[in-house]
This record gives C-alpha cells, sequence and structure tokens, in this order.
C-alpha cells in the first residue's frame, strides 16, 4: 500500500472541503458542520454500503477502502470524517456504541455535539444511543460505551480491524498480537475482550481435539475470565447488526 499516496488523497479533500467550507457562511459549529457534510456527502460523494455482502467485504473495514470507492460502514466512514475534520484543525473525537463508531464535536464549557457519521453527519443524543443500540447503564457507566475516546484509545478500535482479518488467514498468533494491544490500548472497551475470549476458546477447542485436555481446560478458564470481563463492563450486542465476520 503507498501511504504517502492515500495521505495525499486527504490532503486534497481537505483542500476542497476548505474552499467549498469557505463559501458557506459560518456563524457557529454548526454552520461549519453541516459545510463539512455538504462536502463530504454531497459533493465527494461518501455513503454508507448497503449491499446485502458489504460486511464481507474487507474494503470496508480500512480507511483505502473507503478512500478508493467511497464506500464505507460504521468504522470507516468516521475514521475518514475524524482524519479530514483533524486536518482541518475541528475538535472532533470518536466515541463507540456496541459494534458502532461516531463521532463528536467538542465544545468548551457545554456537552459535546454528537455526529452519526453514516447519517450524512446527524445527530443522535447520548439518550438516543442507549435506546437504538440497547446499551446498558452498566456499559454506560463503565465507560464501555458512550465515552469520548482519546486518539491512543481509538487506535485499539482501528487495530482490531486488522485482528479481524489475520486470523481467518491463518496468521492466529499475529492477530492475537493485535487484540492483546488494543486491550492494552483501552482497557475499557470491550470488543478486544470479547474476541481474547473467542480466540481462547477456539485454542481450547483445538487443544481438547489434538489431546491436550489439560491445556485445553486451561485455555478455555482463558477464555472465560475475558469474557468475564467484558460481562463486567456492560458487553452489549448490536441488535441491528452481528460482531465482524472473520472473527476467531
Amino acid at each position: 500500500m503507498d501511504i504517502a499516496a492515500y495521505s495525499a488523497r486527504i490532503d486534497q479533500i481537505v483542500r476542497d472541503a476548505r474552499t467549498h467550507m469557505q463559501r458557506k457562511p459560518s456563524r457557529n459549529y454548526i454552520d461549519i458542520l453541516m459545510a463539512l457534510n455538504s462536502y463530504l456527502f454531497d459533493v465527494w460523494g461518501m455513503h454508507y454500503d448497503h449491499s446485502k455482502d458489504a460486511r464481507g467485504v474487507q474494503a470496508n473495514y480500512f480507511l483505502n477502502g473507503t478512500l478508493d470507492t467511497k464506500k464505507g460502514m460504521c468504522i470507516t466512514m468516521p475514521m475518514l470524517y475524524l482524519a479530514v475534520a483533524q486536518r482541518l484543525g475541528l475538535p472532533i473525537a470518536p466515541a463507540t456504541a456496541p459494534q458502532h463508531t461516531f463521532l463528536r464535536y467538542m465544545r468548551f464549557m457545554a456537552p459535546p455535539h454528537n455526529i452519526e457519521v453514516t447519517s450524512g453527519g446527524g445527530v443522535i443524543t447520548d439518550e438516543g444511543y442507549i435506546k437504538k443500540f440497547s446499551i446498558p447503564m452498566r456499559g454506560v457507566e463503565s465507560g464501555a460505551y458512550l465515552r469520548t475516546l482519546k486518539l491512543r484509545e481509538y487506535l485499539g478500535v482501528i487495530m482490531i480491524q486488522t485482528a479481524l482479518v489475520l486470523h481467518p488467514a491463518g496468521h492466529r498468533r499475529e492477530a492475537l498480537a493485535y487484540f492483546e494491544k488494543a486491550r492494552e490500548l483501552d482497557a475499557r472497551d470491550v470488543v478486544p475482550l470479547m474476541y481474547l475470549g473467542q480466540y481462547w476458546r477456539q485454542e481450547a477447542h483445538d487443544a481438547y481435539v489434538s489431546g491436550s485436555a489439560d491445556l485445553a481446560e486451561a485455555y478455555y478458564q482463558r477464555g472465560l475470565a475475558f469474557q468475564r470481563q467484558a460481562k463486567n463492563l456492560g458487553f452489549a450486542l448490536n441488535p441491528l447488526a452481528s460482531l465482524p465476520s472473520g472473527g476467531p
């Protein structure tokens, strides 16, 4: 992958977005966001991939895929929006709901303004996300969901996508390293915990089949421990979508 070339394409999007936004009246941050939304969705043409096999398309889980196709889902669309916003100097940060990513415009001395990138940059309140995704209060109170993420923590969200490609391709130890790094970057993110639980339960199954009963029991208990941690933090499945395909 030519990283410099993709970065240059983002820079061009930013230049075009800035020119477009300068033509719009800007009295407050709402005007700024509406102008940015107008460029990204109406002019550049970013849109959600509604095809039946969208969740099985690898490009939908990586930034370069959305740059190539202008299509994406709730992992890549906010990622590109955030990359553009960073270069424009806008105070926008990521946040998560169950198997979902959205953004926030961070306001001084006021609650953040949520940005639902998969819906053209519209607004869903925290209460709306709680209802839409059936988020348990434990998940909110623990910070597992609806917490504004630092960029270091958000990196863990991105790294999970790589693990989900590596594991089914047979690169299990490499995938494990990504799962573990994602957990290290954000200890309150329940997603790597659940995948680590699945990973070690699969290892337990394989060990049992190969005749290593003691090792299988140790792996199984390790997997259960990770899944208990996730449940204690308030893990919730997105009722609108299953976990991404390709996981362990």
